[in-house]
C-alpha cells in the first residue's frame, strides 16, 4: 500500500512524477495506449457528498464543474469551495506499458485548474501531470480538501484475504487504523461509492467463553439489529455486519477527520474546543445509557471528528463491539493500558455484574482530564503501578497544566474521576454541570462536512429550540 503524500518511487526512476503535460505526449510514443475495454481498470471513490464515484474504462477522463466533462462536479453542491472548481479541473489518463499484459500499465493525472489539484497533498501544479497510484487521494484547491480516492482495479488490497459477501458489495481501500479489536479500514460500497469504516475482528483473540463464541450467528444478528436501530446524531451509525468462519466485519459510516486522540497527542485543546467535543461525548454516552447500554471502552481513539477544522461534529465510535465479548475479553482488550478503565472494573477483573453504567462516566473523565490539560491523570511505564495509581484515586491538578484551566472545568473533573460509583456524577447531571450550563454550547450542523442537516432530537430538546449556532461558549 503506498503511504500518504508519498508517490511510488521505483516508478518515479522511470518516468518523472511531476512533467509538463506536453511530455505526456512523448510518453504516448513510447508506450502503446490501451484499448478500449468494458472491464473496469480503475475507479473514483468520492469522499464528499453529492459527488458521484466515476467507473474508469476508456483511456482518458476529464473531472471539472464543465457539464462537458466526463464527470461534472460542484454544480449541485452546497459547499463554497467547489465554486472554485475549473470547468475542467484534471484529466485522468491511463497508458499502457506492455504490449502483452493489459494489467501493466501507468495512470496519469493531469493538473489544469486555476487553484491547484494535490495528490496526497502534494500539489501537481497546472501544466504538469504526476504518477496516479492505487489509493492515492485527490485534493482540490486546498491540500486538505479529499475530494477523490483512486483504486485500480488490479491492486485492490488482500482481496483474498475478505469473503465474497464482502468483496462484492465493497472495494476494499487504505488502513485507517488499528487496535486491539483489530483493523480498520476504508472501504466504498461498488453501486453508490458511499465510504465506510470496516472493522475486521478476529473472532478467536476476543472470546473465550464457548458458549458466546462470535460464530453463533444468530446471537450476532440480534444483536447488529439492536445497534441498527439506534439512532443518535453524536453516536457513529452502525451499518451492517458481515461474517466469515474466523471473522467479523463490522461497517459503520466514515469520518473524514480522524480520532480525537490525533488532536491531542502533540498537546492540550483549548478549553472552548475541549468543552465542545465533551458536551457532545456526553449527549452520545447519555443516549447510550438511556438505552440500558454500557460503551466499556470509551477513549480519545474512539471519539471520531467530521472535519479536520477545530470546529466540527464529534462521534463516539465502537459502542457495540463489547457486546459481542464475554467478561474475559473485555480485560483482553485492555491489555496494553489500563488508562481509561473504571477501578471497579480493575478491582473485580471485568467480572459480569460488578460495574454499571458509571464505569463510562469514569473513562469521560480521563478523556477530559487529557484534552484539557495534555497529560493523562495517571502516568507510569508500570502497569501495576499505573492500576495501583487508578485503584486508589491519585491524580492531580498541577499548575503547570491546569493553570489556565477554569474551575469549573475541574471541579467536573474531579466529580466525573471519583473513586466510588455511587457518589460519581451521571451523564444527565454532567450536561447540568455549570462548565456546560453557564456558557451553552451551540453547534452549527450544517458548518460541518460530514453531517446531515438535522440536528437529533435528544440535542434539540434538551439543549435549545433555536437553530444553534457554531462557537458560541
Amino acid at each position: 500500500m503506498t503511504p500518504e503524500g508519498d508517490l511510488n518511487q521505483s516508478q518515479s526512476q522511470k518516468l518523472p512524477d511531476t512533467c509538463p503535460i506536453s511530455q505526456g505526449d512523448l510518453s504516448q510514443q513510447l508506450f502503446w495506449c490501451t484499448p478500449n475495454t468494458q472491464k473496469p481498470w480503475g475507479r473514483l471513490y468520492p469522499t464528499k457528498p453529492d459527488i458521484l464515484s466515476l467507473e474508469l474504462t476508456n483511456n482518458e477522463y476529464t473531472v471539472g464543474r464543465g457539464p462537458h466533462c466526463d464527470l461534472s462536479i460542484g454544480n449541485n453542491c452546497k459547499e463554497k469551495v467547489h465554486g472554485a472548481f475549473s470547468k475542467v479541473h484534471f484529466k485522468i489518463r491511463k497508458i499502457n506499458i506492455s504490449k502483452t499484459n493489459q494489467d501493466d500499465f501507468i495512470v496519469y493525472l493531469d493538473d489544469l485548474s486555476s487553484n491547484g489539484t494535490y495528490i496526497n497533498g502534494k500539489k501537481v501544479g497546472k501544466g504538469k501531470s504526476a504518477i496516479l497510484e492505487n489509493n492515492n487521494e485527490i485534493s482540490l484547491c486546498f491540500p486538505h480538501y479529499k475530494v477523490f480516492i483512486y483504486m485500480s482495479s488490479n491492486l485492490e488490497s488482500d482481496v483474498k484475504f475478505y469473503p465474497e459477501e464482502v468483496t462484492t458489495q465493497y472495494a476494499i481501500s487504505r488502513i485507517l487504523g488499528s487496535g486491539a479489536f483489530g483493523q480498520v479500514r476504508l472501504v466504498f460500497e461498488k453501486i453508490t461509492g458511499k465510504p465506510f469504516a470496516m472493522k475486521i475482528i478476529q473472532k478467536k483473540r476476543f472470546c473465550t467463553d464457548t458458549r458466546l463464541q462470535l460464530n453463533d450467528l444468530t446471537r450476532t444478528r440480534r444483536e447488529v439489529n439492536v445497534l441498527k436501530a439506534l439512532s443518535n446524531f453524536f453516536i457513529i451509525k452502525f451499518e451492517d455486519v458481515i461474517e466469515s468462519k474466523n471473522h467479523v466485519f463490522i461497517l459503520t459510516e466514515y469520518m473524514e477527520g480522524g480520532e480525537l486522540f490525533d488532536r491531542v497527542k502533540n498537546g492540550p485543546l483549548r478549553e472552548g474546543d475541549a468543552k465542545l467535543y465533551f458536551f457532545q461525548l456526553a449527549m452520545a454516552v447519555k443516549y447510550l445509557h438511556d438505552h440500558d447500554i454500557i460503551h466499556r471502552d470509551i477513549k480519545l481513539e474512539n471519539i471520531l471528528l467530521s472535519a479536520k477544522s477545530s470546529e466540527c461534529i464529534i462521534k463516539l465510535s465502537d459502542f457495540g463491539f463489547s457486546k459481542f465479548l464475554d467478561s474475559e475479553s473485555v480485560m483482553m482488550t485492555y491489555c496494553g493500558t489500563p488508562l481509561y478503565i473504571a477501578p471497579e472494573i480493575l478491582k473485580n477483573k471485568g467480572k459480569s455484574g460488578s460495574y454499571d453504567k458509571q464505569v463510562d462516566v469514569w473513562s469521560m473523565g480521563v478523556v477530559l482530564y487529557i484534552c484539557l490539560s495534555g497529560v493523562p491523570p495517571f502516568q507510569s511505564s508500570d502497569t501495576h503501578i499505573l492500576t495501583h495509581q487508578i485503584l486508589n484515586g491519585q491524580y492531580s491538578f498541577s499548575n503547570r497544566h491546569w493553570g489556565k484551566i477554569t474551575r469549573k472545568a475541574i471541579n467536573l473533573v474531579r466529580k466525573m474521576l471519583t473513586l466510588n460509583p455511587k457518589h460519581r456524577i451521571s451523564t444527565e447531571d454532567i450536561l447540568n454541570h455549570d462548565w456546560l450550563k453557564v456558557h451553552k454550547v451551540q453547534i452549527n450542523i450544517s458548518a460541518t462536512d460530514n453531517s446531515d442537516n438535522e440536528i437529533d432530537s435528544d440535542l434539540e430538546n434538551e439543549r435549545s429550540r433555536k437553530k444553534p449556532k457554531m462557537g458560541n461558549y
